[in-house]
């Protein structure tokens, strides 16, 4: 009696660990890390920021379908330089962001043809800090953060079987 359950739970362990190696081949992982060129409007003024961004994405593709999901952060810098009007001097503003946020992608057709359209959201929060140095008013520094968002589409392009290429809109 006792052979039988010890069996039994020998062959119930083997069974777990054949499923969750099967699943786990059954997924595609991918790691991009992407960088770029960033720019904004100071917010009531006509002045344009720019700056650099980084970000990190794990995404995977369960069962090598077409639901992709994605977890993301990164970091975005903007600087602008304004003259006050009057003769006051220049103003140094400065703002860093912190996205992190939940990324699904749907890409349309199979994974097998060359070109592969997709949808890609962003559903998150942010964490801002933003630096205002001049004469006028000194120095003012503040924080503040908020939900992050957005939709976006590209074209993935298969190379080869190791290259992959992703413009994106």
């Amino acid at each position: 009696m006792k052979t039988t359950k010890l069996k039994n739970k020998l062959f119930l362990t083997a069974l777990f660990l054949c499923l969750i190696i099967n699943l786990s081949a059954a997924q595609e992982n991918s790691i991009t890390l992407s960088g770029g060129y960033s720019f904004a409007n100071l917010e009531n003024m006509d002045e344009g920021t720019s700056g650099w961004r980084i970000n990190a994405l794990y995404e995977f593709t369960p069962m090598n379908g077409n639901l992709s999901h994605g977890l993301s952060f990164g970091y975005v810098q903007t600087k602008a330089t304004v003259s006050q009007s009057g003769g006051g001097g220049d103003s140094e503003f400065k703002a860093g962001h912190w996205p992190i946020y939940y990324a699904p992608k749907y890409t349309f057709l199979d994974s097998e043809t060359s070109f592969r359209p997709f949808i890609k959201g962003a559903l998150g929060f942010h964490l801002s800090d933003y630096d205002k140095t001049g004469p006028l008013a000194g120095q003012v520094d503040s924080g503040d953060n908020g939900f992050y968002g957005g939709l976006g589409a590209g074209l993935k392009i298969r190379i080869s079987d190791l290259i992959a290429h992703e413009p994106g809109i």
